[in-house]
């Protein structure tokens, strides 16, 4: 079960990191709504790959990394969220 759900999320991060790429070579409108798009796919693939791997590792010091690097991912994705709405 819980090799499943970490796998999942490393599916979702690709399939998010793709996405946020296509969108900004893709589209021609505003700028800042196309970095704005792509930071925010960069740290929501961080988020689900720091989450990730935390799952998937046995040992203790690299999952405390890997919690640390997806907390600061959701959290960046976060304020990048916030600028964007602004």
């Amino acid at each position: 079960m819980g090799t499943t759900i970490n796998i999942s999320l490393i599916i979702l991060a690709t399939i998010v990191a793709s996405g946020a790429i296509s969108y900004f070579t893709r589209e021609t409108g505003n700028w800042r709504h196309r970095i704005s798009m792509l930071v925010m796919g960069f740290f929501v693939t961080i988020w689900c790959l720091g989450f990730a791997l935390m799952g998937l590792t046995g040992q203790q010091d690299f999952a405390y990394m890997a919690r640390t690097i997806g907390i600061i991912g959701a959290n960046f994705f976060l304020i990048t969220e916030f600028v964007f709405v602004l």
